[in-house]
């Protein structure tokens, strides 16, 4: 049994995480600013003397830090400071207490430290290129992070899962769906999406094993564009494919990588299984939801 302190866990990957955690008979603490039925110590972790205290007190394991800016990528541009803060200085203060405790640490990354010009799959080693400031503040937190004694560096995309308020890209589809309305997706947006609960079972499966001083691709196999997405959602919650329009990201304000194709062999080797396709993803979600 590992004990486990999630920072951000009143979000979509901590609440996924806390309640898998659970069902494999982890202790699992949650730590978040909202109160949740996830959220074990409540307050504001960009207080990093409070943030401090409660990871001292709570000694744990493992912390894994699933905490980001609140807004949207294209917001992080105009209020850079908040993202900043969220984004870099909370991981960092993370690093610093680990370097302290010796907990391990887990960050929770991105594709988009990749500018999505490379014609083949992404490697590990290969130099990251962000280019826009939500992705600049993600690899800060890399380089932060790997100075650590013991650390995990998750690079991941497109996290989606069941989430009140709708957040995510499936909870919006599943929103907008229900109500009837149509739901716009990128034709020019491809990436490898992953379920916040197949992410789960990655991160307690690379800590069960002890993979620890490595960074890791934690995406799904399946490169889909955001509408080949949305029309699977559709295809498996039962909607009409027409309630999916297909739309064009060149409208965004800030650069998009357009196609980030990430090679997860590395992490399927380490956790000795291969990750699963978005087919099994949904069904997985949709047996974890029955189960409570």
């Amino acid at each position: 049994m590992m004990r486990i302190l999630i920072v951000g866990s009143a979000g979509l990957l901590g609440s996924y995480l806390y309640r898998y955690g659970k069902s494999k008979n982890h202790e699992m603490a949650g730590l978040s600013r909202s109160a949740s039925p996830y959220t074990d110590i409540q307050g504001d972790a960009t207080d990093f003397e409070w943030l401090g205290r409660q990871v001292k007190g709570a000694k744990c394991d493992i912390v894994v830090n699933t905490l980001k800016f609140k807004g949207s990528t294209d917001e992080c541009e105009a209020r850079k400071e908040e993202c900043w803060k969220a984004n870099f200085l909370v991981p960092e203060k993370l690093a610093a207490l680990q370097k302290e405790l010796g907990f391990g640490l887990v960050q929770v990354s991105t594709d988009w430290v990749f500018d999505g010009t490379k014609s083949g799959n992404y490697a590990v080693g290969d130099v990251p290129y962000p280019r826009n400031f939500y992705a600049f503040s993600k690899y800060a937190a890399e380089l932060a992070v790997a100075g650590c004694s013991k650390y995990m560096i998750l690079r991941t995309t497109g996290l989606f899962g069941h989430e009140r308020p709708a957040r995510n890209f499936m909870a919006r589809f599943l929103e907008n769906a229900k109500a009837g309305r149509q739901f716009d997706g990128a034709t020019d947006q491809v990436s490898q999406p992953i379920s916040a609960l197949a992410l789960s079972g990655i991160i307690i499966g690379l800590a069960g094993k002890g993979r620890w001083n490595a960074t890791y691709h934690t995406t799904g196999p399946d490169l889909v564009s955001r509408l080949e997405l949305a029309q699977a959602f559709a295809a498996h919650f039962g909607f009409p494919k027409n309630l999916v329009r297909p739309v064009t990201s060149s409208a965004r304000a800030i650069y998009i990588p357009k196609q980030v194709a990430m090679d997860i062999s590395g992490t399927e080797k380490a956790l000795g299984r291969k990750i699963e396709g978005i087919g099994e993803m949904l069904g997985e979600l949709d047996a974890f939801e029955k189960q409570g």
